[in-house]
């Protein structure tokens, strides 16, 4: 994730999720709109830290990226 983070954002850390939009403004009529990066490891930590299972965490982190690869 951070090597991702770098080389496409210029973000030299590591992060929970990252999307990347492929389709323009109509996305209603792509098939494909764009792809989800989850950090396995980061979001592991993450639902220790929030003492919640990793499958919730991992539906949350799913779920914020595709919004945001919607806009």
């Amino acid at each position: 994730m951070q090597e991702l983070n770098l080389r496409h954002l210029g973000r030299d850390w590591t992060t929970d999720v990252l999307s990347f939009s492929l389709g323009g403004k109509d996305i209603v009529k792509d098939i494909v709109v764009g792809d989800v990066y989850v950090g396995f490891e980061q979001a592991r930590h993450q639902a220790k830290e929030l003492g919640i299972e990793l499958d919730e965490e991992l539906a949350r982190l799913a779920i914020h990226g595709t919004l945001h690869v919607l806009g």
